[in-house]
């Protein structure tokens, strides 16, 4: 149970971060989500807000956090991850909520001292319809061709050794790059956001940004599409087991790094590249500077909604990245998914949880193992039944979930065996079972009960 506190608080910390320092990654001459005057973040009145918005997070995350470990501690270590996703969720709804109180008090004190007559006069909306021409400036799509032919390569190969193939492993490869891809493009064809000091400034920081970010990206997928080819190549045998973790791990901590080094780059240079240096112009007096009223288009300062607005992707408004326009169709749709997600995540890890406790039962010709990972093996197919001592060292997850010493799915031992467990105590004497090229290790909590198991398939098998 420690290590799933230890990645519960690691990931809490990850989340909470980014929120603490919102502001930081807010857009131009944006406060909370409020459009304010150049210059005006500096304000008394606003510090005060700031103060206030971080002092309420981190009571949220405090409490969270606390809160969580504690339910964690107490309930069966089987329903730790529906405590993990809940306080999750539950943080960045409390998180959301704290922004919108932050966003609320600034639109006050902007009415109050009416501010938005020192914004730009008119509905003026700066469009840069040269951006086409100067494709150079953007990153090609090509640069996804590579992890699509690694994919590519791997589904040959897994053609060639289908029945060694673990189907999940193989269809999260294409989907993960699938996910980067649209990532990728949701930079690359974001609108500008031509909006918040001077004009040309904001383009030249905004494109340098976008590069950077896309580069980041396109790395992140090779990394990934090297690690989904070795577990891939690993669960068909065609790589050893130690090539297949040190593989692994090295693009485990590479990702890790990277992904530190992308969250430190978009703390100094904030939202769409603004703290970005650029040389000076003996005319830059004479450029265009614009910070025009667009609150109307943001729920709460954060959800962009604009019908006039043809663009799909724009930039966040609070925090680092690239958002959709809730007007358009396809952002109503990809919304409608995201929720769907979500709440079939929260179901699936219920329902993995429950599947953590072996449910099986015996009947006349047959055993029903019922969960998740459901089996059932005909007692004609039963080559070999022993009662071991110790479960075989464990090497890597596959495809199953393990918590604490608890787990179910398809494992790899460290002699490079494919295995599918149903272990409730992974430190207890377990029952091998291997029937038609399949090899399957099951035990209770309790001893006694795993022996009684074994006895009653001993007596079914020798029927």
């Amino acid at each position: 149970m420690k290590s799933e506190i230890w990645v519960f608080t690691i990931i809490m910390i990850t989340v909470y971060i980014p929120l603490l320092f919102m502001q930081k990654f807010s857009q131009r001459a944006v406060f909370y989500g409020v459009r304010i005057p150049l210059g005006f973040e500096n304000k008394e009145e606003l510090k005060k807000e700031d103060k206030n918005y971080k002092r309420n997070l981190n009571i949220c995350f405090l409490i969270t956090t606390v809160l969580s470990i504690l339910l964690m501690n107490k309930i069966s270590e089987e329903y730790a991850p529906v405590i993990f996703i809940l306080g999750m969720f539950l943080f960045l709804f409390e998180g959301s909520w704290c922004f919108y109180i932050a966003n609320k008090r600034v639109k006050a004190i902007k009415k109050k001292e009416n501010w938005g007559e020192l914004l730009t006069k008119g509905n003026v909306v700066i469009v840069d319809i040269k951006a086409k021409s100067r494709s150079y400036e953007k990153l090609s799509n090509w640069y996804f061709a590579p992890p699509v032919l690694l994919f590519l390569w791997v589904f040959f190969i897994s053609i060639r050794n289908w029945k060694e193939v673990e189907l999940v492993g193989l269809i999260i490869f294409p989907f993960t790059i699938i996910v980067m891809f649209f990532s990728f493009l949701s930079i690359n064809k974001a609108k500008q956001n031509l909006n918040g000091g001077n004009v040309e400034n904001i383009r030249l920081q905004n494109v340098k940004f976008r590069r950077t970010m896309g580069i980041f990206m396109i790395i992140i997928t090779y990394a990934l599409s090297i690690m989904f080819t070795a577990t891939n190549l690993g669960s068909m045998k065609l790589i050893t087991a130690g090539s297949e973790n040190i593989i692994i791990g090295s693009i485990t901590i590479f990702t890790i790094i990277l992904s530190i080094i992308v969250m430190v780059y978009s703390y100094k240079v904030g939202q769409g590249g603004k703290n970005i240096s650029l040389e000076q112009n003996a005319n830059d007096d004479k450029k265009l500077i614009i910070n025009r009223e667009d609150d109307e288009h943001y729920i709460w300062g954060m959800i962009y909604y604009n019908p006039q607005d043809p663009a799909l992707f724009v930039e966040k408004r609070a925090g680092v990245g690239w958002t959709l326009n809730l007007a358009r169709p396809m952002g109503k749709v990809a919304m409608a998914l995201t929720a769907a997600l979500i709440v079939g995540s929260l179901f699936m890890v219920i329902y993995a949880s429950a599947s953590m406790k072996v449910n099986l039962k015996i009947n006349h010709q047959a055993i029903s193992i019922k969960g998740m990972y459901s089996e059932n093996i005909n007692k004609e197919d039963i080559e070999e039944l022993t009662f071991e001592k110790s479960l075989p060292p464990i090497s890597m997850k596959q495809n199953g979930g393990a918590i604490g010493n608890k787990k179910v799915g398809y494992f790899r031992t460290k002699a490079g065996e494919k295995v599918k467990l149903f272990i409730e105590d992974d430190e207890n004497p377990v029952i091998k079972i291997v029937a038609k090229e399949k090899i399957i290790y099951i035990n209770y909590e309790d001893r006694e009960k795993t022996e009684a198991l074994f006895n009653e398939l001993k007596n079914l098998k020798d029927k």
